[in-house]
Formats: C-alpha cells, sequence, structure tokens
C-alpha cells in the first residue's frame, strides 16, 4: 500500500491539486485580512474595498476562492480515499465525472474574478481617497500628498492584498484548467471501478497475474491414456 500512496502523492494532478488548493487558500486568508481599509474621517465611518472601493469583485473573488479551496481539498481526500479504500473504488467513474464538471466551472470563475479584479484596480489608479460627501472615491495621486491625511489612504497591506488577489486569481484559472485537462484525460481513458491506481499509473507488476480468469487457458500437454489391463502389484509378503 505505501508504493501504491507514493505512486498516487507524485501524479501530476495530485501535485496540481495540492498547488490549487495552496493559491486559493492565499486568495482568500490575504483579501480576507487586507481586502477592506476601515476609514474614520470627517463623517465616515465604514470600510471601503481595495478595487475602487466597489465590494462586489472582491467579495465575488473571496467566495470563489474560499468554496474552491475547500472543493480542491474535499477532491483530494476523495482521491486519497479511492487510493486506499476499495469502498470508493465503485464509485470511481462519478467521481470523476464530478470532478471534471467542478474544475471546468472553477476554472471560468476564478477567469471572471481575475478580469474583473484587474478592471476595478485598473481604474482606480491610486493609492488614497478624495472625501465627498459620504461617499470616498479614488484621487488620482500616488502618495498622501495635497493636504490629505493618512487616515484615507490604503495600507501597503491592503495594496499587496490587492496584487495577491489578481495574481493568484490568474495562476487558480491556469491550475484549474490542467486539472480539467487531467480529468478529461481519465474519462477518455475510460477509468472504471475495477482499475486500479497502481494499474493506471504502473502497469501490472507481474505480467503472469495481469490476466483475468477468462483468460486461463488449459494446459497443452497431452496424457497418454491408462491401460485397462493395469493391476495393481500383489503386496510384497515378507518373511521373517
Amino acid at each position: 500500500m505505501s508504493e501504491g500512496i507514493q505512486g498516487f502523492l507524485m501524479r501530476a494532478d495530485t501535485v496540481c491539486r495540492v498547488v490549487v488548493s495552496v493559491c486559493c487558500l492565499i486568495v482568500f486568508a490575504d483579501l480576507a485580512a487586507n481586502g477592506y481599509r476601515e476609514i474614520k474621517f470627517s463623517s465616515i465611518n465604514d470600510k471601503f474595498s481595495v478595487y475602487n472601493c466597489q465590494d462586489q469583485p472582491l467579495d465575488y473573488t473571496f467566495a470563489v476562492a474560499l468554496f474552491g479551496w475547500l472543493m480542491a481539498t474535499f477532491f483530494l481526500c476523495l482521491f486519497f480515499a479511492d487510493e486506499v479504500s476499495s469502498s470508493v473504488q465503485a464509485y470511481r467513474s462519478q467521481l470523476v465525472a464530478i470532478d471534471l464538471g467542478f474544475n471546468g466551472l472553477w476554472c471560468f470563475l476564478f477567469f471572471i474574478a481575475f478580469c474583473w479584479t484587474t478592471n476595478m484596480w485598473t481604474a482606480g489608479d491610486a493609492t488614497c481617497f478624495q472625501i465627498a460627501g459620504a461617499d470616498a472615491k479614488f484621487k488620482k495621486m500616488k502618495d498622501c500628498s495635497d493636504g490629505y491625511p493618512k487616515d484615507v489612504c490604503f495600507t501597503d497591506g491592503n495594496i499587496n492584498a490587492a496584487g495577491t488577489g489578481i495574481a493568484f486569481s490568474f495562476f487558480c484559472t491556469l491550475l484549474f484548467g490542467a486539472l480539467c485537462f487531467f480529468s478529461a484525460q481519465k474519462m477518455s481513458r475510460g477509468d472504471s471501478a475495477n482499475v486500479s491506481y497502481d494499474q493506471e499509473y504502473l502497469g501490472a507488476a507481474d505480467p503472469d497475474i495481469s490476466g483475468g480468469v477468462d483468460d486461463y487457458e488449459p494446459s497443452s500437454v497431452a496424457y497418454a491414456p491408462m491401460d485397462d489391463s493395469y493391476t495393481a502389484a500383489e503386496p510384497y509378503n515378507y518373511v521373517d
């Protein structure tokens, strides 16, 4: 079993699934910690998104990354259980089909997140706010000069979180696309419950036992029929 687990951990789809889980974790953790800037200035006491003060792209990216991390980890555990437990192997074909659909959907969702956050971040192109009534809008400037106090500016953590969300959303798009490709390969090969991972990736270890019961062929050696005239030998009597 240890060799099978080692082969499972070294497979390309397993490594890709672990990496995409880490990338999703980085996205939602960083946005949760630094995605919003709490502004307390004059009559303003609110939180504003780093993406051009728009909550929708940040919340969307956070949700996609969070559920992407949960589901990628869930499928990693399922495929590991399929490796070590025969009870899960009976559902392998359904598991591969669901995994294919999930990877394709999340590849598309992360592509939307990447495009949306990039557009919002480019539209802002500044690190400070201009206070106008009860609204906070970006002021086209690179620092907190021109008399604007530090309290209405994004911190370095906010700016880094915005860039991290964009970059790792792009990486997640590529990684989920790769997982979709691996799942499609499994579907095209027709993986089913009676094909183990060792046979699938490593081949049969012993060619003499790779065939099933139906492949048995009787021996072609011919045996001479027994002669009907043959009689058992008389028992030998020992004389003292």
